[in-house]
């Protein structure tokens, strides 16, 4: 129903003239699989041998930047986004580069279900835990992919490797009693030296304590202007497809208790500032990482209206108006982080799938938002000019750095001010989150 309805929206009405000898008059309007094709390009060039995801890439000069935390988190979303881009296509996937993503993600799930961070010889890059890790928002991400590639194929296996992955996230969460509200809610602890927050040693637990403030990471900082909305908060909405999918009620609980950790203020709603008479931990409002607030805000909708609960999907939306006062909506320009003049694809997406799930959920009528980001920002924030890549190197280049640059051809830039792009770096979290919520 969203693809239809966005394709009605962003389409249009196409005006060709049949008339014998007529002149074919074609609309200036997006060819969204024109733009998939390339985003297929560009995430099947952004893999190593195996299929795993390579976070960074650098145009000036051409190279690949590897780094021990990202293929954690951001390594399952490709799989969903091989998998929306293949249907968009046509692209056949099994016979495509984007099988390999799928086939070395299924090759790092454990016995327990989870998807793990090898560490070992084959990922020398990976330093930061004595063992195995498993990062719990790339659960939540792995079970997205998960769910696309069973409503892609239809494979049974993905049913039991969801089962099995949702099975041990039940297992492993810690649960308490708020003390004022009487109420359960549950989080996921974060071991220093374990890979990054919030992440499971294949061992288990070393500690079950939600600790706050004494890491060393900016994902971790005492206002969690980063770490709880992204990487808890971002767990809720897989979880809440899957429950809805398979009746599974006790997923759906789940997610229900992880959301009450994640609407407490000390959690996620801590702005700098805000209008007198206005409680920011009752309407949304936040600062910090503008991505990470905003998937939070899409875990939040994704439940309310799981439950039918108004107030849930009120605050998402009170959420999704404080959230665009940072940027320029009318062309889809939003802040990386509160108060900094950059802009990253990820949030972007955020906002396009808020805005799309408000209009369905019937809390607002944001379809013209919809297209103010898609046709103004997000379908050119994809980078599809290799000359400028060429351009951006001084230096003559090799016939391997120009294989690499036709391989970034359809990724997405991570940064820039609303005028322009940074093309320089790119980090391919954004490229899979501009793909698989473009539509």
């Amino acid at each position: 129903m969203v693809i239809y309805r966005m394709l009605l929206l962003l389409l249009g009405a196409v005006m060709i003239c049949s008339q014998a000898g007529a002149e074919r008059q074609v609309p200036d309007t997006l060819d969204i699989e024109r733009n998939a094709r390339l985003a297929f390009n560009g995430l099947t060039g952004t893999i190593d041998e195996r299929g795993e995801f390579i976070f960074g890439c650098s145009v000036v000069p051409p190279s690949v930047i590897r780094d021990k935390f990202s293929f954690a988190s951001s390594g399952p979303k490709y799989m969903e986004s091989v998998a929306m881009t293949s249907l968009m296509t046509g692209i056949d996937l099994k016979k495509s580069p984007g099988r390999k993503v799928v086939d070395y993600l299924v090759s790092c799930l454990g016995e327990d279900g989870l998807v793990y961070s090898k560490i070992g010889p084959d990922r020398p890059w990976d330093t930061s835990s004595p063992e195995d890790w498993a990062n719990l928002y790339g659960q939540g991400r792995m079970l997205r992919s998960m769910l696309a590639m069973y409503q892609l194929d239809g494979d049974p296996a993905w049913v039991e490797r969801m089962k099995k992955l949702v099975g041990t996230l039940k297992k492993i969460a810690i649960r308490k009693t708020d003390a004022e509200t009487g109420q359960v809610y549950a989080y996921y602890p974060t071991t220093p030296g374990y890979g990054d927050i919030f992440s499971y040693p294949k061992s288990g637990w070393k500690t079950t304590e939600l600790l706050t403030g004494a890491q060393e990471t900016m994902a971790d900082l005492p206002d969690h202007s980063f770490g709880i909305p992204l990487y808890l908060g971002g767990m809720v909405e897989p979880l809440t497809r899957y429950a809805r999918t398979f009746k599974d009620k006790e997923a759906l609980e789940l997610a229900g208790q992880l959301v009450r950790l994640v609407m407490k203020k000390e959690s996620s709603w801590i702005p700098d500032g805000h209008a007198l008479g206005v409680i920011p931990e009752q309407n949304g409002q936040f600062y910090g990482h503008f991505h990470g607030h905003t998937l939070c805000l899409r875990g939040i909708l994704e439940y309310g209206m799981a439950t039918n609960d108004a107030r849930l999907k009120n605050f998402a939306r009170a959420g999704y108006e404080y959230a665009r006062t940072f940027g320029i909506p009318r062309i889809g320009w939003f802040q990386e982080y509160t108060g900094k003049f950059s802009h990253e694809t990820c949030g972007l997406a955020n906002m396009t799938a808020l805005a799309i799930k408000l209009s369905e959920a019937g809390v607002g009528d944001y379809w013209e938002d919809v297209d103010c980001f898609v046709r103004n920002h997000l379908t050119q924030a994809q980078l599809v000019d290799t000359e400028a890549f060429k351009a951006a190197n001084k230096n003559a280049l090799t016939d391997e750095q120009m294989n690499l640059l036709k391989r970034l051809v359809g990724t997405f830039a991570g940064w820039g001010p609303p005028n322009s792009l940074v093309i320089d770096r790119i980090m391919n979290c954004c490229t899979a989150n501009g793909q698989e919520h473009r539509f």
